[in-house]
């Protein structure tokens, strides 16, 4: 009856969230959420506790192919499916160097097995063997972890059980999301009584493709508590209709630890914060050095994997920078390739491959092919080769693009570029004038009549130089040629428009200065090479561009003057706010010109998710972007990765990130243009749905989609 009248307290205190105590055996057990407070309060001290280290790690990893089809030979090698073997191992020594709060500089020391694709180490492995478990995020900062004032919101927390060892209890607490999120995990911690140290957790979640679990003992004791000792990792892939269980295991050794220092000097430069990968790698295959090597031996299955792919270790001996050395066009007509070609990098989309696919309502379905050259110097400085073409079904029209870049003064950021490509078809001044006034008046729309009557090839020349941290001046020429496309008119649609404007080619020659200025610009350096790497405050960008006549046969007399500022504010470890605002204008038109901006434009390559935001409207139609000479826009976004998915359990644990979408536009003939949208993306695709309002009165509804596997 006691222990009825006992169970019947306990439920009351559980449902209204009090503190319970229970006391058994002459041992009090606290609850779980006293618990997870203890912990969180010690936390911020003990992330900082090492400043940074060095350590000698030790991995070893399986591979088992459980199923498999024919689209296992095709798949690109970011899923990790080995195309000849369903059993692989590899061993790896790799020295790391930890700089606080949450970076990792690594460098693999030695390599040996059958695992070809080493992106399995450094993508996945590497990854998920690193971590401050005391931090508010890990995993290249993509989870949430739940011993965080920050994120503990986020999570349930329930007492398991707790053991007595070496003098200490241990209380081992279960933790669940609330909302079925990639960005959560669940599992278990376990606690030290007292000093409230974790000393191991057992933690699963979703990554990509892949399903995974993470079992890591921590140190506990002397200069190394806190920091990983021996960490379990184990990979599950079912993609379709293939199954990859991956199992790694590591071992840590430190060599040098030290402590946090407050020092008070601020600087912008990350550069220590950077992380670095290695193309070439030493490859040993002595049995007698990873004897004297390996701190666990191997198992009896592992000895099985190494006997029965001997061909295969010596294969990938003989491929040290594991990149293909030639290229199958059979074999890899479908998945992107990548290999060395002449001593630069190369990358090839692939013939048909069906992820560079993509969709909106406005072009129907895009598909188009991307090559890269790259070749980088051991000054630092680079040079690069990225064509594209692609092929927009709905209007059954093709568009290319051929840029190359020479970074010559790489800690400068001074770069040249060259690049040809055609735009969209567009129209001259005279006829901009003639719309605007007709749809002033409310005379026609665009269906009622032909605009497409030039195509439009542009040269474009720039050099651009870093004057200061955060200053970029740009000096250009853009030289436009615009030739009349006599097929398809119909100078019945409306004569006194169309007459006597299709006869002549135009020619621009066009010098351009632009600046481009971010306040306290944080930045890294790659070697010689300067990368920006974000800013609490706005950029701001202006370009001026002034149209010569006579100059190679221009006959432009025109000003164009383009501006815009753009941030991003963080409103917590995930969630975001961006804004972009942006207007231009042609003035001083002396002679015919036409209306093609730089910051307002049609882009006909999709652009992935992650791509700078501002400039694009996703349902209006692409001849309103040449049919202005002024614009004024304003796009607002706020990302989470919790805005609609918590609602949609089904598919919440697929959804990444959510964006919510705001852009308002000012044309002369189109004073008042809106579109509000709603996205949701992950590493595998990207998709929007979005509706326009013309005049505040419902203009239509579009829909986005693209593949963001291998951006």
């Amino acid at each position: 009856m006691n222990s009825v009248r006992f169970h019947i307290i306990l439920m009351i205190f559980s449902l209204f969230g009090l503190p319970v105590h229970i006391s058994g055996s002459g041992h009090d057990i606290p609850e779980a959420n006293d618990i997870i407070r203890e912990v969180i309060k010690r936390a911020e001290s003990y992330s900082s506790y090492v400043d940074e280290y060095e350590a000698n790690v030790y991995v070893r990893g399986t591979s088992h192919v459980l199923k498999r089809n024919i689209l296992s030979f095709y798949a690109p090698d970011i899923f990790f499916i080995d195309k000849k073997n369903d059993q692989n191992i590899l061993e790896a020594i790799v020295n790391v160097r930890y700089k606080a709060p949450n970076t990792f500089f690594q460098e693999i020391k030695a390599i040996s097995g059958t695992i070809k694709n080493i992106q399995d180490v450094q993508s996945r492995a590497m990854r998920f063997l690193n971590m401050n478990i005391y931090n508010p995020t890990s995993f290249n900062d993509e989870v949430l972890m739940p011993i965080s004032s920050k994120t503990s919101g986020y999570y349930r927390f329930s007492y398991l059980s707790s053991k007595d060892t070496l003098g200490m209890k241990i209380y081992t607490i279960k933790i669940d999301p609330k909302i079925n999120s990639q960005r959560l995990i669940s599992g278990t911690i376990s606690v030290v009584s007292g000093s409230w140290i974790i000393s191991n957790i057992d933690i699963k979640g979703k990554w990509e493709f892949t399903d995974y679990r993470v079992c890591t003992d921590f140190k506990i004791f002397d200069d190394e508590f806190s920091l990983p000792g021996q960490t379990n990792l184990f990979f599950k892939m079912k993609l379709l209709g293939n199954e990859v269980e991956d199992h790694y295991v590591s071992k840590i050794e430190y060599t040098a630890i030290n402590k946090y220092k407050d020092e008070s000097n601020h600087s912008y430069d990350l550069t220590n914060y950077f992380n670095v990968r290695l193309d070439s790698l030493p490859v040993l295959k002595d049995s007698a050095f990873w004897n004297e090597n390996r701190p666990i031996p191997l198992t009896a299955s592992e000895e099985e994997i190494y006997r029965n792919n001997r061909k295969q270790i010596k294969l990938l001996e003989d491929t040290l920078s594991f990149k293909e050395k030639s290229w199958n066009l059979t074999k890899e007509i479908i998945s992107s390739k990548e290999f060395d070609f002449a001593g630069a990098d190369f990358h090839y989309s692939g013939l048909i491959n069906p992820l560079k696919l993509a969709y909106t309502k406005l072009d129907g379905f895009v598909y188009w092919q991307q090559l890269k050259l790259y070749h980088a110097f051991e000054s630092g400085q680079t040079l690069s080769f990225d064509p594209g073409i692609g092929f927009v079904f709905k209007r059954d029209e093709i568009f290319y693009k051929f840029p190359f870049s020479w970074l010559y003064q790489p800690r400068n950021m001074g770069q040249f570029s060259l690049s040809f490509e055609n735009g969209n078809n567009s129209y001259s001044s005279k006829v901009i004038d003639e719309i605007n006034n007709e749809l002033k008046n409310s005379v026609f729309k665009f269906d009622d009549l032909n605009l497409e009557y030039y195509k439009h090839y542009y040269l474009s020349l720039r050099n651009s130089n870093e004057l200061f941290n955060g200053f970029l001046l740009s000096l250009g020429i853009n030289y436009d040629l615009y030739t009349p496309v006599r097929s398809g008119n119909n100078p019945e649609s409306n004569p006194e428009i169309l007459n006597g404007l299709v006869d002549e080619d135009y020619k621009s020659f066009t010098p351009v200065i632009g600046l481009i200025y971010t306040p306290k610009q944080y930045y890294r350096f790659a070697g010689n090479r300067k990368n920006y790497a974000g800013s609490v405050f706005p950029t701001f960008s202006v370009e001026y561009a002034r149209g010569i006549p006579g100059v190679l046969g221009s006959i432009s007399d025109h000003e164009r003057i383009e501006a815009d500022v753009l941030q991003r504010i963080s409103l917590g470890l995930l969630y975001s706010f961006r804004y972009y605002v942006g207007g231009g204008v042609f003035t001083n038109t002396k002679t015919t010109y036409f209306a093609d901006f730089v910051k307002f434009s049609k882009r006909n390559f999709p652009q992935s998710w992650n791509e700078q935001m501002g400039g694009v409207f996703y349902l209006l139609d692409s001849k309103w972007y040449n049919a202005s000479n002024a614009y004024a826009q304003a796009h607002l976004m706020y990302e989470s990765p919790f805005i609609l998915s918590r609602f949609m359990k089904g598919i919440s644990r697929e959804i990444l990130l959510e964006r919510i979408y705001l852009g308002q536009l000012y044309l002369p003939a189109l004073p008042c243009y809106t579109e509000i949208g709603y996205s949701v993306g992950n590493y595998v695709i990207s998709a929007g749905i979005f509706v326009g309002f013309e005049k505040g009165r419902y203009n239509g509804l579009g829909f986005k989609l693209e593949f963001e596997i291998g951006r």
